[in-house]
């Protein structure tokens, strides 16, 4: 059992200064000591990692909500500009407003092809940029 345990504590995520004092606490045989530090050692890097999840999470709904408000203004200069383009053209003239319309829901796809991307870039730089610091 000591041996699985030396194991399990070298290929943890703990902390190296951490593995370090519970080897040695194995070592001793000092288990009425070894547990409740093995205990606290967990504890600490989880509640460590459920920080830093957290504030990868925080990040990316706060780059999130300021590309969903640039969207909005793009869609909307977008709106405007293709309702001005509409208003120049007669009601009769078919084949124009067809071609605005056309051209209108083509940049809408392509904004919103844009946002999409975005939105996957940003959480691969969050997530790579995290990724080191999630396992010091």
């Amino acid at each position: 059992m000591s041996d699985e345990i030396k194991n399990l504590i070298q290929e943890s995520f703990l902390r190296d200064e951490a593995k370090r004092e519970l080897l040695r606490l194995l070592e001793l045989g000092d288990w009425q000591n070894f547990w409740p530090a093995f205990n606290q050692s967990l504890i600490e890097e989880l509640q460590k990692r459920q920080n830093r999840t957290n504030e990868v999470i925080e990040k990316y709904e706060k780059e999130l909500k300021k590309m969903e408000n640039d969207f909005v203004k793009e869609s909307e200069k977008l709106q405007n500009y293709f309702n001005e383009q509409s208003l120049n053209v007669s009601t009769v003239d078919l084949k124009t407003k067809e071609e605005i319309w056309e051209k209108y829901y083509s940049a809408r796809e392509e904004l919103q092809k844009s946002f999409k991307q975005k939105m996957s870039q940003t959480l691969q730089t969050i997530l790579l940029t995290e990724d080191a610091r999630m396992f010091d």
